[in-house]
């Protein structure tokens, strides 16, 4: 019988489990994470503040079911969500139309004025027909969430389709007033969900899924 080696494994070695330090544990949030919850306690205090207004009551607004574009629009139901449809006589047009949809929707058209402080020229591009009309959608949205701006009207001129889409977008209206303007239901973001468009000669259709 042979001799049992003279060697032996040595036990796996335990390594002492270092004590937290819990001054480096809470350390002070990321810039990332510090404008974060700055953008989201701004955005609670904005609507803590519009549904106050809406308590003492909606501003009568003359004429709100009185349509003012070129093209015409409505709002349909999709599940959580709304989606936009809007129409003209061109994609231009039914753009035109698409944009005051969702003004008409955060608020009420007709209780938006033209002001000087209020008119806004954007230069939107996009990579093909979708995303040109995502970004045209955000653009207006950031405005409205960001600066507080309400859009009466919207012009579009379409400069080039190929290899990308880009347009000049003007804007009139004015600055965002809880007293004046009635609250509508506050638009999170613009979706690629189910988008569609339906280009004629004579004719366009837009739809987008907005999320509420």
């Amino acid at each position: 019988m042979a001799d049992a080696p003279s060697w032996q494994p040595l036990p796996p070695r335990r390594r002492k489990r270092q004590k937290s330090d819990n001054t480096e544990s809470v350390k002070a949030e990321s810039a990332f994470e510090q404008k974060a919850k700055a953008n989201a306690d701004a955005v609670a205090a904005n609507v803590a503040q519009r549904a106050a207004a809406n308590a003492r009551g909606r501003p009568e607004v003359a004429e709100a079911t009185k349509k003012v574009m070129h093209g015409d629009y409505e709002h349909l139901d999709h599940t959580a969500d709304i989606q936009f449809h809007a129409w003209g006589v061109d994609f231009e047009k039914a753009l035109e139309a698409l944009g005051c949809c969702l003004f008409d929707y955060v608020t009420e058209l007709p209780s938006i004025n033209e002001t000087e402080e209020g008119a806004r020229t954007h230069e939107i591009e996009g990579a093909d027909m979708k995303k040109f009309i995502f970004r045209f959608l955000d653009e207006l949205l950031y405005a409205f969430t960001g600066d507080d701006i309400a859009c009466r009207t919207v012009s579009v001129k379409v400069h080039q389709r190929e290899p990308s889409f880009k347009a000049t977008v003007k804007t009139t209206g004015e600055k965002f007033d809880l007293e004046k303007h009635p609250q509508g239901t506050e638009v999170k973001a613009i979706t690629y969900s189910a988008m569609q468009i339906h280009e004629k000669p004579d004719r366009c259709d837009l739809y987008v899924i907005v999320d509420i």
